[in-house]
């Protein structure tokens, strides 16, 4: 059978169409997952288990972005699953608890999870892409959402379905895994969902482990098409969020390409109907894309009214992640500072909406967390617990007093009658966080004195109420270094990852930006995000095509991130990775591999659907980290090319101070012989010509021909005369490197209206290589 996800087929890589084999065995990694996991447990403990599901349905809150092992937890998610795991049997009552606790699981279970064991973390990525690659419906209009937005929604609204009551373990499972035998077969998934829970049972029953709580999941798994119980109406509910059959059946009906599918559309078609029909995949394509076409132009905006709210969708916004973060000075503080936004916006407020749910021994599931990127997340609430309090109490952590940032929360019904919150309804409550605001909310300053105090020596803005070791800092700042120890870059350095079937070790330093430089004097600054994200998501007709999204990107730019590491090979950039998440990232490396490394993982991240906009800034590494960042970003911002249909990367280097207005000063004096907008193809065209003037030994002598270049035009400003150079030049040359390397610089002049020649682009390029040599 010929079957997509809209998502998936519009990007046309490998046509798109499901891959049955890979399904396959994705069904079999899930299901000996579940029997080990089981058997690991020892207990008929399905709530940890269907907990443990819902995660490897959203893999980017499960799987970092390297295997690793060690002492601490590295990032935000981490500590998320390691408080679902242990939140039955230890109650933490805040995100500062959790924080100060280190870790509350042992970290043989992370391990075992994905830690050092690459079959095990390969396993989890070939489950997510099934699930994220296998449509919940099958017919073209109606493929919008993915299998895994699918079991997520069904097992969201199922437990939205039970407020005040006790959660009933077997209700949830059942949800998560209802429609599992659709991975193998849509037509005929009731009876492969039955096979698939049948050998489950049997493989743990021969181990003695109790099965009562599975076998009645697997009751509620035959019956949820037959009769009516909590599954059966959240997969209906799900089902119409995702699916909307009644615009789908009038639209297909004007459509030539959708003519063999017609009969798939009536009430009352049969299970089997795409399988008895005759249709290619270009038709199975352009029906998708043209339907999907017109549902946009009917899109729905308005919000979901009505009585009976069931369930509240929240959003939560860290304010000015950015003018927080540029707080600290130095990578050991940076890092721990970009830990705790993505902390503090998705990771505590689910501890704190749990906490209030568990008064009625319920518990949140992680279903419940349907986004979170960017220092902001989408969390959705019971009824039985009132906004207000959840508003109240989260800011009420510690954590938001301590950095004196108040957390912006907005939310509106998202499960109303029997109807899902529409995609369309997130514009207003975005609009009411004031998502665009730049200003710390509710800073309160501790005043020394109403004369002369000392300021912080990290921040250099707020006054100094505490000292540690000869430097004094604000309690922002005492705050995130006193944490940053076991935080961010540090705890990197006392972590062992796992690449490519090598094991990386660190040695322990106070600040590891020398060690970045690897033996050089320089590091460059990799600033990337996505082009045009906004509108990729405004492209989004149903909240389960949005998570689906949301988690694809995230995963995609992660995985991209991990198959470059494994390229490139060099073990200090796990260390520079101060943020990967979503769309974007800033990662410090060596100079030597910045360039190669960007090039790698923007061919590699075009899985993800979106184009790249990327920063690139070369500077010595003693140099103020967070100026760098600021110019990386100003300089990434600078390299979109209008429209973001091609990624593109912006290159500069500097031996000097460098700041963001610098970087606007440098674009504007320069801007006849510099442009930031230069291609990926052009990046690689020029890597291939260093890489082989480096191998020869004249990559420094091309470079000193083009200081000369660069010389004569901030002399004499005289265009023609630097273009008459460089055909000279051109000429000269003895080899056909150096050769290639002049000609690819002319191809960029542009003689209509303003001229134009990118050579001062093209040699901040090649300088990053040389400027990245070892010493």
């Amino acid at each position: 059978m010929i079957r997509g996800v809209y998502g998936i087929l519009v990007k046309d890589k490998d046509d798109g169409i499901t891959k049955e084999e890979d399904n396959r065995k994705a069904r079999e990694e899930l299901r000996n997952l579940i029997i080990r996991f089981m058997l690991a447990s020892k207990t008929d403990d399905v709530d940890l288990l269907t907990d443990y599901l819902s995660l490897i349905i959203k893999a980017p809150l499960l799987l970092p972005y390297i295997p690793y092992s060690g002492n601490s937890l590295l990032n935000n998610f981490d500590f998320l699953t390691s408080y679902i795991v242990t939140r039955r049997t230890k109650y933490v009552e805040s995100g500062k608890e959790l924080i100060d606790s280190g870790k509350l699981s042992p970290m043989d279970f992370i391990e075992t999870i994905y830690g050092g064991k690459a079959e095990a973390y390969n396993s989890l990525r070939t489950i997510f892409e099934a699930l994220s690659q296998t449509p919940a419906d099958t017919r073209p209009g109606l493929n919008i959402a993915p299998l895994s937005s699918h079991l997520t929604l069904t097992s969201l609204v199922g437990w939205l379905e039970q407020p005040y009551s006790k959660d009933l373990p077997y209700l949830r499972l059942a949800s998560i895994l209802h429609d599992i035998g659709k991975l193998t077969s849509p037509t005929h998934h009731v009876a492969e969902g039955i096979n698939f829970m049948e050998k489950v049972i049997d493989e743990l029953k021969k181990e003695n482990v109790k099965v009562d709580n599975i076998e009645n999941a697997l009751q509620r798994i035959k019956t949820h098409h037959s009769t009516d119980t909590i599954v059966s109406r959240a997969d209906r509910v799900a089902s119409s969020a995702d699916r909307l059959i009644d615009e789908v059946r009038e639209i297909a009906k004007e459509i030539e390409e959708c003519k063999p599918f017609l009969s798939c559309y009536e009430e009352g078609a049969r299970a089997e109907c795409m399988e008895e029909i005759k249709y290619t995949v270009d038709q199975y394509k352009q029906c998708t894309v043209k339907i999907y076409e017109e549902l946009m132009k009917k899109k729905r905006e308005e919000e979901v009214k009505g009585e009976g709210v069931k369930g509240y969708l929240y959003y939560i916004d860290f304010p000015g992640v950015q003018s927080f973060i540029n707080y600290f000075s130095n990578l050991r503080d940076l890092s721990a500072a970009s830990f705790f936004v993505d902390y503090l916006s998705s990771t505590v407020p689910f501890i704190h909406l749990d906490n209030l749910l568990r008064k009625d021994k319920a518990f949140l599931p992680p279903e419940a967390l349907l986004a979170s990127m960017g220092g902001h997340s989408y969390l959705v609430g019971r009824t039985d617990v009132k906004p207000e309090d959840f508003i109240e109490s989260l800011r009420s952590d510690e954590i938001f007093k301590e950095l004196g940032v108040t957390p912006k929360v907005s939310y509106v019904g998202f499960y109303v009658g029997d109807r899902i919150i529409d995609y369309g309804s997130l514009g207003p409550l975005i609009r009411k966080s004031n998502l665009n605001s730049l200003v710390l909310a509710d800073v309160k300053e501790d005043i020394l004195s109403y004369g002369l105090h000392k300021v912080c020596d990290s921040c250099g803005i707020r006054p100094a109420v505490y000292s540690d070791q000869g430097s004094y800092y604000c309690s922002r700042c005492y705050f995130v270094h006193s944490h940053s120890a076991s935080r961010g870059a540090m705890a990197k350095l006392s972590s062992k990852f796992y690449v490519d079937g090598k094991e990386w070790v660190y040695e322990k330093v106070e600040d590891p930006m020398e060690d970045i430089a690897e033996g050089g004097n320089y590091i460059s600054v990799i600033k990337f995000d996505g082009n045009n994200a906004g509108e990729f998501f405004k492209r989004t007709l149903t909240f389960g095509e949005y998570t689906a999204k949301s988690f694809w990107v995230d995963y995609s730019v992660k995985k991209s991130y991990y198959v470059t590491l494994k390229e490139i090979g060099d073990k200090m950039i796990p260390v520079g990775t101060l943020y990967l998440g979503g769309d974007e990232g800033v990662i410090i490396t060596p100079a030597s591999v910045a360039l190669p490394f960007v090039s790698k993982f923007i061919e590699e991240a075009k899985d993800s659907g979106l184009t790249f906009k990327v920063g690139v800034i070369t500077a010595k590494y003693d140099h103020p980290i967070q100026f760098l960042i600021n110019a990386a970003d100003r300089l990434m911002e600078e390299s979109k090319y209008e429209g973001g249909k091609e990624s593109t990367v912006g290159v500069l280097t500097t031996s000097a101070f460098l700041s963001d207005k610098a970087v606007e000063e440098e674009l504007e004096i320069h801007k006849e012989i510099y442009s930031p907008k230069v291609t990926l193809k052009e990046l690689n065209s020029l890597l291939d010509v260093a890489k082989k003037l480096e191998e020869r030994g004249i990559l420094k002598h091309a470079v000193s021909k083009l200081d000369d270049a660069l010389e004569l035009y901030f002399t004499s400003k005289d265009m023609l005369r630097l273009i008459a150079y460089l055909v000279r030049e051109r000429h000269r040359a003895e080899s056909e490197d150096e050769k290639e390397l002049f000609k690819l610089i002319l191809s960029t002049y542009n003689d209509s209206g303003n001229e134009y020649i990118n050579l001062l682009g093209y040699y901040h390029v090649l300088k990053t290589f040389i400027l990245g040599e070892r010493k």
